[in-house]
């Protein structure tokens, strides 16, 4: 493999829930303040992305176009994978990394940013990297993301009312990729089985992370966490992911 680490974003949804704030424009270009989502992405991706043998894939399926010219226009290094039907977010990961394979990858939704530092959890994934390391917040209502509960120093997929909320991001090797998806489709992760096979939408919470307990690491209920997938959202993150980027500039800012 070219790459140890393969950095994969996922941007193949439909944005339903933003259609009457941003038409029909990808939710990754969607403007804040103006600018488009992606500037701030990948300006939050710079310290992972700058790190030795790192390469970025964007994958996409319902209006990938604009994403591609944007990315053509503005010569963003990268790899970009084209799915031909919703796979779902683990099906579409399991496509792109057959595509761009590398020892490890870190998943990402396009529409999500965060204060962490990526790169120091990465290196607490490396230490272990026979499960996945997902990154999650605590939180004291849950009512609209996958809750998962720590038992044993592991973390554990549940439908109840959890405490703990993923963020959509998590780092897992080739290995233990390639094993979930066994284990989730019965099948060995092949272009031929993706292209036969009938259930997707695979789902990474439903048919990945929470088919077996996961590593993690748990970022406090007050670490800003912003997703634009909604418009209540994108309203707040006109403010708050310049105010995220921010952080990261301020002198001896902490951040997991």
């Amino acid at each position: 493999m070219s790459k140890k680490l393969n950095v994969i974003v996922l941007c193949g949804g439909f944005g339903t829930r933003i259609k009457s704030s941003i038409g029909n424009l990808p939710k990754i270009l969607a403007p804040i303040n103006g600018i488009p989502f992606i500037n701030y992405f990948l300006k939050w991706l710079d310290p992972i992305l700058s790190m030795k043998d790192v390469q970025l894939t964007f994958s996409g399926f319902y209006n990938f176009k604009p994403i591609l010219n944007y990315i053509e226009k503005y010569k963003i290094n990268c790899n970009f994978a084209i799915d031909s039907q919703p796979y779902g977010t683990f099906g579409a990961s399991c496509k792109a990394t057959l595509e761009y394979p590398a020892d490890n990858y870190l998943i990402l939704n396009g529409d999500t940013i965060f204060f962490a530092d990526l790169v120091s959890i990465y290196k607490l994934f490396l230490e272990k990297t026979e499960l996945p390391f997902l990154i999650l917040k605590k939180i004291d209502k849950n009512n609209r993301y996958g809750g998962y509960e720590l038992d044993q120093g592991k973390f554990i997929f549940t439908n109840n009312d959890a405490g703990n909320i993923s963020l959509g991001a998590y780092f897992i090797s080739n290995a233990e990729l390639f094993r979930r998806w066994r284990l989730s489709t019965k099948s060995d992760l092949t272009y031929q089985n993706i292209n036969e096979f009938k259930e997707f939408p695979l789902m990474n919470d439903k048919d990945c992370l929470g088919l077996e307990p996961i590593n993690g690491v748990c970022l406090e209920p007050n670490v800003p966490f912003i997703d634009i997938g909604i418009k209540e959202a994108f309203l707040r993150a006109q403010k708050e992911i310049p105010s995220i980027l921010k952080g990261y500039n301020e002198p001896n800012h902490r951040c997991i």
